[in-house]
């Protein structure tokens, strides 16, 4: 029996974990190359997430940290899309400035959907 609820916590803590979907960052990376006029990481990953059809207003939250040697970890969250049953994404971005010039290491995203169209945490489960 306590195997049992041991199994069933586990399951439970897993099934709350946020999870991401990779992207693939090279054509981002094409884009971008020789580039010197991107000065901040914010700048870096507005511009990766760009201005979307029927996407509404583009309000953003971003917040960026220095892990050492040029890394950067970029977060972008976008709040109260315009679509009928997602209603906020996730951009996770790592990148390098090297020499004036970023080099993006990787790319996930996340979603959340609206009220009773699916996950209300972050995942990458499709919304209904």
């Amino acid at each position: 029996m306590r195997t049992f609820f041991f199994l069933f916590f586990i399951f439970a803590l897993s099934s709350c974990k946020e999870s991401f979907e990779p992207v693939d960052p090279s054509l981002f990376n094409a884009e971008i190359r020789g580039r010197t006029d991107i000065a901040s990481p914010e700048e870096l990953i507005k511009l990766f997430y760009g201005s979307g059809p029927g996407e509404g207003t583009r309000s953003f939250t971003v917040e960026a940290k220095e892990t050492g040697a040029g890394v950067f970890e970029i977060m972008l969250v976008h709040e109260g899309l315009a679509d009928d049953s997602v209603d906020s994404e996730k951009i996770l971005m790592e990148a390098r400035k090297e020499n004036g010039k970023w080099t993006v290491l990787g790319i996930r995203r996340a979603w959340k959907c609206k009220p009773g169209r699916g996950r209300a945490s972050w995942g990458t489960e499709a919304c209904s």
